[in-house]
């Protein structure tokens, strides 16, 4: 009897443990299970979410901009953003007085760009990767760095998508400041003091990645065979730099001359047709004109006499640009230089009237590129001047000037030969403004003629009348001095134009900068303090939980 109960006590007691075991076991596996789940689930970058409760939205990010990091994550595309920030103890140690101002706008701009930036890196995951150089370093690897990138600054936000990049200043393009104007007297209360009006940082940034998501096969084709500027020229009067700065944003360089080809390739973005001094051709001139009325982009800047062929006549490609109404005088384009002491006031009789600057009102508000240019207070540099005029318009083309002269503008006669021209005092009466700088916009042919609206802008001709995107100075104005490279200061009017020659990516919307209460981002410390309760600590606990009632119920 005693070992029959005893027996069956044994029975009920292995049983029972083992059903207590296989619960745990159960436990266990679904603790991992969970755990395994909630850490992929919160390392996936399409997953990842948070709560903006700041008044402002300021870790508030946009659909389309989250559209574009899905894009560059989904395409298995690997986006590099580098800052190279200067310290604001620059600007409050800076000679100019006027600069000591931007110190808390420029420290106030970094800290909302790095926020910026953590929230898109968040986004994207392993396909965003951010990276802040230290261009105070001691070895000076971010300031060498920035550097060795084609033409950029320090201050800057550089973008990377494979071999394509994207140069961003920060108080240039990121913010929208508004600095005091001179007093005009009695009227309402001027600045004192620069203001940031507005960070347009996302989206400024979004659109850099939209461009960059579509740059993929730009070709820019340079003519040749009209004595144009090199690509490469040892004298340093070739266009490499501006060359180099197109490779630098997606572009392929070729050279192209018509003694081998009848027409512009239809794989051309853009067609660059670099000072020729030789006047270009009516077969030339009409495979040029096929290719702007297919949509083409063309770039032409114009020189002075060709120095190789002395008996030549200036070229003022009559072939190409009269058909659009569009003339170019025969003259040499000079300027009044302001009295840095009495901006009134112009002085004359001097080499540097040679050197056309043009800023301020000389750069229209209507264009998207000169008006860019004025809002962020750049001037134009043109050397060996000439000045264009729109005679009218020419069918259904449309022209308008973009760059011109201040009203104390003359012409002069070319000099022969090597001999130098006239530096006298030119008549009150023919000082006038004129017009260096000429945008000429194509339609596309209608295949409908009863509908309007399939009618959109094709081709584009911008017409420089000056050197302003070559390496070197003017010969002339290098025997006083004066030959610095007139790309270095036109880098952006360069890089501006092949923009809007070229790309056609609208503007990324951004959420609206007040409180949305459907949105709510959490800042990225409370994400990380989230991240360690939630995925870490509580399924640690569980399982802890779980060992106790296992020792427990062997226990009783």
């Amino acid at each position: 009897m005693t070992e029959k109960a005893d027996h069956g006590r044994g029975g009920f007691g292995a049983g029972r443990r083992a059903g207590i075991a296989i619960g745990v076991a159960i436990t266990i596996v679904l603790a991992i299970v969970v755990f395994v789940l909630v850490n992929w689930i919160a390392t996936r970058a399409q997953f990842r979410t948070s709560i903006d409760a700041t008044r402002t939205a300021r870790f508030t990010i946009s659909d389309d901009t989250k559209a574009l990091v899905d894009e560059v994550r989904t395409a298995k595309k690997k986006l590099r953003i580098t800052t190279f920030f200067q310290s604001p103890q620059e600007y409050s140690r800076h000679p100019d007085v006027r600069m000591h101002a931007i110190a808390p706008i420029q420290s106030r701009c970094v800290e909302l760009t790095r926020d910026l930036l953590r929230r898109l890196s968040y986004l994207g995951g392993d396909a965003v990767e951010v990276v802040h150089e230290d261009v105070y370093g001691a070895d000076f690897g971010g300031r060498a760095k920035a550097e060795s990138l084609d033409g950029s600054i320090l201050n800057s936000v550089r973008l990377q998508i494979g071999d394509r990049t994207r140069g961003l200043g920060l108080l240039q393009d990121l913010a929208d400041i508004e600095f005091p104007q001179p007093s005009q007297g009695s009227g309402p209360a001027q600045l004192t003091q620069p203001v940031l009006r507005a960070y347009r940082g996302e989206s400024v940034l979004a659109s850099a990645i939209s461009g960059l998501l579509r740059e993929e096969g730009l070709i820019a084709y340079w003519l040749s065979g009209h004595l144009e500027a090199e690509l490469q020229d040892v004298s340093g009067s070739g266009v490499t730099g501006f060359a180099r700065a197109l490779r630098s944003r997606g572009f392929t360089n070729r050279r192209l001359t018509f003694d081998t080809a009848a027409q512009v390739p239809s794989d051309c973005s853009l067609l660059v047709i670099p000072g020729p001094e030789i006047a270009i051709s009516r077969k030339a001139a009409a495979a040029i004109d096929s290719y702007l009325r297919r949509g083409g982009r063309v770039l032409l800047t114009l020189p002075l006499p060709s120095t190789v062929l002395p008996d030549s006549t200036i070229p003022n490609h009559r072939n190409l640009l009269e058909p659009y109404g569009v003339s170019v005088s025969d003259k040499w384009l000079w300027n009044g230089v302001p009295d840095p002491v009495d901006a009134k006031n112009y002085r004359f009789g001097t080499p540097e009237c040679a050197r056309i600057v043009i800023q301020g009102t000389g750069l229209s508000a209507k264009h998207p590129v000169s008006a860019r240019l004025r809002e962020l207070d750049l001037s134009v540099v043109l050397h060996r001047a000439r000045a264009i005029e729109i005679s009218g318009e020419a069918g259904d083309v449309r022209a308008q000037y973009f760059l011109s002269t201040n009203p104390m503008s003359f012409e002069r006669d070319l000099p022969r030969g090597d001999s130098m021209p006239s530096l006298a005092l030119p008549d009150k009466e023919s000082l006038a403004t004129r017009h260096c700088g000429v945008a000429i916009e194509f339609p596309r042919a209608n295949d409908d003629p009863g509908n309007a609206a399939r009618s959109a802008t094709a081709g584009r001709l911008v017409v420089l009348g000056g050197l302003a995107l070559r390496n070197g100075g003017d010969a002339f104005l290098a025997r006083y001095g004066g030959a610095e490279s007139v790309f270095t200061h036109n880098e952006r009017l360069g890089v501006l134009l092949a923009d809007w020659l070229v790309r056609q990516d609208e503007k990324v919307g951004v959420a609206p900068t007040a409180y949305r209460a459907s949105t709510m981002d959490v800042p990225i410390p409370q994400l990380e303090r989230a991240d360690f309760w939630l995925v870490k600590a509580l399924p640690i606990a569980f399982l802890v939980l779980a060992c106790c009632i296992l020792f427990w119920r062997r226990r009783a």
